[in-house]
Order: C-alpha cells, then sequence, then structure tokens
C-alpha cells in the first residue's frame, strides 16, 4: 500500500517505520522547518522490545520519505493522521 503518515511526532515515527517494515510505500508528511532535518539526520529510533525473557534493545536511525506538501494526484491508498489520546480535538471527513 502506498500510506501517508502526518506528523514526525512519537506515535506518527511508530507507525511510520513498522508499517515500512512490513514493506508498504511510507511517506511522512513533515513541516518544511524539521522535513530538512529528517532528511539529512533521519529519527532515532530506540526499541525496546520485552516480549521475550531476554529484552531485545536495538538503537538505529529510522530514514523515512518524507514531503512538505500532498495533493489527490500522489494517490495514497490510506492517509493516517495520528492524535494524542488526550487530546481533546476531534475531526470529521
Amino acid at each position: 500500500m502506498k500510506i501517508l503518515i502526518i506528523g514526525s511526532g512519537v506515535i506518527g515515527t511508530t507507525i511510520s517505520w513498522q508499517l515500512s517494515e512490513a514493506g508498504h510505500d511510507l511517506s511522512m508528511f513533515i513541516r518544511k522547518e524539521k522535513k530538512t532535518r529528517v532528511e539529512k539526520n533521519g529519527i532515532t529510533i530506540d526499541c525496546k522490545d520485552f516480549r521475550w525473557k531476554k529484552p531485545v534493545h536495538d538503537l538505529f536511525v529510522y530514514k523515512p520519505r518524507a514531503v512538505d506538501d500532498f495533493s489527490s494526484d500522489d494517490r495514497y491508498d490510506l492517509i493516517i493522521v495520528p492524535v494524542k489520546y488526550s487530546s481533546n480535538q476531534s475531526c470529521l471527513f
């Protein structure tokens, strides 16, 4: 699937990384002022997996495809807009 994630916070980055690891075509919509930094340095992910008897710890740099603009011509199959659980905002599409 061709997927767009809106934002590069913890939730958006985690979803983007996991879906890209699963083989999906991922892009992250990032503000222009942060996009250059993400393209240059990537996003450091500190992943700790406690599902096993001995926890697995992995620290690496994720370099997503970053965009600062998109349109209907981009033909995304899915657009994900992560929001904080505690957010009092709601969206209607």
